[in-house]
């Protein structure tokens, strides 16, 4: 399966480190963010990787060339309308997705262990699938965070980052069916709206990931508290 990495935007509330740096290539350890998400997913069993780049996105693609030294191939394409949502990216994408029979979804600035990709491709059953957590430990701002209700037998009832009645947290995973482009057009802004139109369908499912370690970086707070939990 391939993942798809959403590489876009600029990150402005990394404030001043983004001025000249697209965010994924901020330095959390030794590599920068998006390494380490390349890197879980290779440890999953994960090896073609497609990069929708948007902000800087030269600078990503000289960093990370075709994937030759991370021992991984990576292929890359330019969202232009990368200001106007992170869905734009996925739409982006489209030509490249639509022979895959599904892929893997993530965001460039979601660090998790390899543990969840794994739990993620176990439980794949075809139908659009998020990742969520039930008990989000790195997650420090609830209030920023993309909140998922998820029903008893594992479909999702809403999401958002507003709604008031939540269980789980979104992780920024997700594994897809390549007929989401079926559904996806250009009045599609956000991949949020994406996962509401799959619940009106019935179709949007969980995957548990609660107790794998993972977290969001959008801060510096975040950054520099990365840095103290995340490994090597």
């Amino acid at each position: 399966m391939k993942a798809v990495i959403i590489a876009a935007g600029r990150g402005e509330r990394m404030e001043y480190l983004t001025s000249h740096t697209p965010k994924p290539l901020i330095t959390l350890k030794k590599h920068s963010l998006i390494e380490y998400v390349i890197s879980s997913c290779k440890k999953a069993g994960i090896n073609d990787f497609l990069i929708v780049t948007g902000y800087k996105g030269e600078l990503i693609q000289r960093k990370l060339g075709d994937g030759k030294e991370l021992g991984v191939n990576i292929k890359y394409v330019a969202n232009s309308q990368w200001q106007n949502g992170n869905a734009t990216s996925l739409i982006a994408a489209r030509e490249e997705l639509e022979a895959d029979k599904n892929f893997i979804l993530s965001m460039s600035d979601h660090i998790y262990n390899e543990a969840l990709i794994f739990k993620a491709l176990n439980d794949y059953n075809g139908k659009p699938m998020v990742c969520v957590d039930r008990n989000p430990v790195h997650v420090k701002d609830l209030e920023d965070a993309t909140k998922v209700m998820v029903r008893l037998n594992g479909s999702v009832k809403d999401i958002g980052k507003e709604i008031v009645e939540w269980n789980h947290i979104d992780t920024g995973v997700f594994i897809l069916p390549s007929n989401v482009f079926k559904v996806l057009d250009e009045t599609v802004s956000e991949i949020s709206e994406l996962m509401m139109m799959f619940i009106e369908a019935k179709q949007l499912v969980a995957c548990d990931v609660t107790e794998i370690p993972w977290l969001d970086i959008d801060t510096l707070q975040d950054l520099e508290y990365a840095r103290t939990v995340v490994p090597l």
